[in-house]
Formats: C-alpha cells, structure tokens, sequence
C-alpha cells in the first residue's frame, strides 16, 4: 500500500472526470437550490428539501426531518462552494435547533463570513422563524 501526501491526493482528487463523479455522488445528498445571492463576505441560498432526500430514510420512520448533522453539512458545503471560506473547521458553537426541517420544505440558508474573528455564522429559516443557527470557527490550512 502507498502512501500519498495530501498534495498528491489532491492533485488526483482534481481530475475533470473524478469531480464530475464526485458531483454525481454528492447530488442526492443536498437540498435543491432555488436561486442564490452571493457576495465577498455572504451568501444566501433558496433552498427545497427534497421529500427523496437520502439522509432522511429512517430519520425517524413516521415523520422524517432532516438530521443536524446535515443542517451543518450543508452550511460548510455552500459557503466552500461560493469560497466564502479556505481552511478547516476547527470549533462548532453557538449550534441551536429550534425547528424540525422536513423534506419537502421550501426554506433560505443565509451564511456570513466574519473574517476579523474567522467564524462562519449560519442560519437556516423561513417566513415562519428559524431552524437552525449557529457558527463554525475556522482556521487556516
């Protein structure tokens, strides 16, 4: 078995077919996106939570939502994919909760980057109040 450096790893990572792939395989997971607004330092997207959505087969049986864990997921994944942010994760707080997601639910994600404390805030809502909220600390690569 070779060992490869994370550059290495990368670099093949980075391959136009691999990424189309890997665009293939993550699809199913996200929720769709209606439109978006993007600048420098936030973004916000319109989101659906499709009733077929992977993650919420089994969570829970009878009334399915989409899990936190998920919730966090997509904050990371849309604010990397409009490079609000470079670095990792290294600190999740602040996380509340305060309403179950459903699939089929229709809602916006805004995201907001506070370069001077390097912390990404998110919130997931609609007309009717907040999801879930909170903020990632991130450090550099």
């Amino acid at each position: 078995m070779k060992c490869v450096s994370k550059e290495e790893l990368i670099e093949e990572l980075c391959e136009p077919e691999l990424l189309k792939a890997a665009a293939g395989a993550i699809e199913p997971l996200l929720a769709e996106r209606i439109s978006q607004e993007v600048s420098s330092s936030s973004a916000r997207f319109f989101l659906r939570i499709p009733r077929d959505l992977k993650f919420v087969e089994g969570h829970f049986p009878d009334l399915p939502v989409v899990p936190g864990f998920v919730q966090l997921w997509w904050s990371e994944f849309f604010a990397r994919e409009v490079k609000l942010f470079s670095g990792f994760i290294s600190k999740i707080s602040a996380v509340k909760f305060s309403r179950p997601l459903y699939p089929g639910a229709e809602c916006k994600l805004n995201l907001s980057w506070q370069a001077r404390h390097s912390t990404l805030h998110f919130s997931f809502f609609d007309q009717q109040g907040v999801y879930s909220s909170g903020r990632f600390l991130v450090s550099p690569q």
